[in-house]
């Protein structure tokens, strides 16, 4: 997401020696090198870089000046980062990278039985580095985007909010709105996680995340609404510390304020039956009660697409994205 835009002419003219990422201590080093001088901003730790690049089912590739990271969800390619030193801008690697990658997702699709890409988008979710473009990225830089093709969304962009939870997590009305509610909470456990991963693959598509839990036995890093009169599950959240699993493919968590003891909210659900009843509320106000036990000081809530829900816990937008997107039409 730092390269420029390019003379077309340049970019016919020059061949650039792209090679895929591997696991060596080489490539990890070059890259993590070149991380942190093209983007100065956003620091990730040598621990954390490794953790991210080697996450399964990602394309990624190098140059001696410049990397470019990628993965497949579903039909959807998305385009994590392409990153070109300031010197070498401007000569058409961004460009190379950006057709390497989309070949390399093409590929993976049919591996995986799929005729052909449907889109290409910027951003990612697993490894998570940005949801989309963050706004405040140089206009150059969304200049380049556009001229290789993506549109920009004209849908409100995804937001990450962060929540101070030292003193308190909600004003007093919330609290007290909560505190009246007949559901009741609790953190997942493995006799529960039959239902509520049967739920989840029947209402929401991050499913998954609650099978990594499972798969590593931190099923207390989600929480659970149930029906009063039933019993049955009905509303869903992660709230994982920064020690849970899922946490280690957030490659800026630490980066909040409240840094190395930030927990996350994410991938919060309510069944249908029980929708427009403040469940969604009370569960994460539980959820965050709960965090705070385990010594997490502040939150990341992930990628928010909705406006007024979280407003009500006196969160703040810590960083803001917009939305660019490319179709992918026919067999290269």
């Amino acid at each position: 997401m730092a390269e420029r835009t390019e003379p077309q002419m340049e970019t016919r003219l020059v061949k650039h020696d792209i090679k895929d990422l591997t696991k060596s201590n080489e490539d990890f080093e070059r890259v993590w090198e070149m991380w942190h001088t093209i983007f100065p901003q956003w620091p990730i730790d040598r621990q954390r870089m490794q953790r991210l690049l080697h996450i399964p089912g990602c394309q990624h590739y190098i140059h001696e000046k410049g990397f470019c990271l990628s993965s497949l969800s579903g039909l959807d390619g998305k385009i994590i980062a392409i990153a070109v030193l300031p010197e070498y801008r401007n000569k058409g690697l961004g460009t190379a990278f950006l057709t390497k990658a989309e070949t390399g997702m093409r590929n993976a699709a049919r591996a995986l039985g799929e005729e052909n890409l449907k889109s290409l988008e910027i951003g990612s979710a697993i490894p998570r580095f940005w949801p989309q473009l963050p706004v405040d990225f140089p206009q150059d830089v969304k200049d380049f985007f556009s001229h290789n093709g993506f549109q920009k969304s004209t849908e409100p962009g995804l937001r990450d909010l962060f929540k101070d939870i030292r003193n308190t997590i909600a004003p007093a009305e919330v609290l007290e709105r909560v505190s009246k509610t007949a559901y009741k909470f609790s953190p997942l456990t493995p006799e529960l996680y039959e239902e509520c991963i049967t739920k989840q693959r029947a209402n929401f598509n991050w499913f998954k995340a609650y099978q990594t839990l499972a798969a590593y036995n931190q099923h207390h890093e989600a929480m659970v609404a149930f029906d009063p009169e039933t019993n049955a599950q009905v509303g869903w959240t992660l709230m994982c510390s920064h020690s849970a699993i899922l946490s280690h493919a957030f490659s800026f968590l630490p980066l909040m304020p409240s840094k190395e003891k930030t927990g996350l909210i994410a991938a919060v659900g309510v069944d249908k039956s029980a929708r427009g009843k403040g469940v969604g509320l009370a569960l994460v106000v539980n959820a965050m009660k709960n965090m705070r036990e385990r010594g997490v000081e502040g939150v990341l809530i992930d990628s928010v697409a909705i406006n007024g829900f979280y407003e009500h816990l006196d969160v703040e937008t810590h960083w803001e994205y917009e939305g660019y997107t490319r179709q992918v039409t026919g067999m290269p």
